[in-house]
């Protein structure tokens, strides 16, 4: 992704776009509505790691877009993760 995506739903548009998918389709993957996935992605609050998680195995999406996706939504959400604690440094 280009540096200039940075939300946990930008990322999720591209990987619908490049799919070939809309933003509706997640309706059912997440047991609501068409409408209520378009106020999901246009509301301020954070999206819930099931919501994450979910568009991300409908998507089909590998363990590092995956783990991105978890890591963006957590700093959304106020989490505070250092990423030197996550990534193995080889010495």
């Amino acid at each position: 992704m280009p540096r200039s995506v940075t939300s946990v739903r930008a990322h999720l548009r591209r990987h619908l776009a490049g799919e070939g998918r809309r933003m509706q389709d997640l309706a059912p993957v997440w047991s609501c509505t068409k409408h209520n996935v378009y106020d999901l992605f246009y509301e301020d609050r954070p999206l819930s790691p099931n919501h994450i998680d979910l568009a991300a195995q409908f998507l089909g999406l590998n363990d590092f877009d995956t783990n991105e996706l978890r890591l963006l939504g957590a700093r959304e959400a106020g989490w505070r993760i250092d990423t030197t604690f996550l990534l193995e440094h080889k010495a």
